[in-house]
């Protein structure tokens, strides 16, 4: 349900996608940028389904992506100064959702949700590791 909504959001207030967003996400915790190879990994999503939303991301100009200096086979994908500011302005939207959308729910049992989401996570994380 929340998800479903912050998607309808993102679209109708800034014409953009979560995945798109998420992308930006990770660009925005790192400002030198990550190698193209790391985001399906961080984002834990295949490849594939990142390259289209890359090359949009590219061809907005909202992300550059280039070859790096020492194997030119390695993609850096980089936020542009336009990404950033559009990043910022949605990622304070996305809050203020959020905090809408969950005014309703006890404050004081936050965190445990939140570190049962974190073992949650982790859990899946290390079985999809396995070989």
């Amino acid at each position: 349900m929340i998800e479903g909504e912050l998607r309808r959001r993102f679209r109708e207030e800034f014409d953009f996608t979560m995945p798109r967003f998420d992308v930006l996400a990770q660009l925005d915790r790192e400002p030198s940028g990550l190698v193209l190879g790391e985001l399906p990994k961080r984002l834990m999503v295949s490849a594939g389904n990142l390259t289209p939303i890359v090359d949009r991301l590219v061809a907005d100009g909202y992300i550059t992506r280039t070859a790096s200096n020492l194997d030119r086979r390695v993609q850096i994908v980089c936020m542009t100064v336009e990404g950033r500011k559009t990043f910022r302005r949605m990622a304070k939207s996305h809050g203020a959702w959020l905090a809408e959308l969950l005014a309703d729910f006890p404050a004081d049992r936050f965190d445990g949700l939140i570190g049962e989401l974190d073992d949650l996570k982790g859990a899946v994380r290390d079985a999809l590791q396995k070989p």
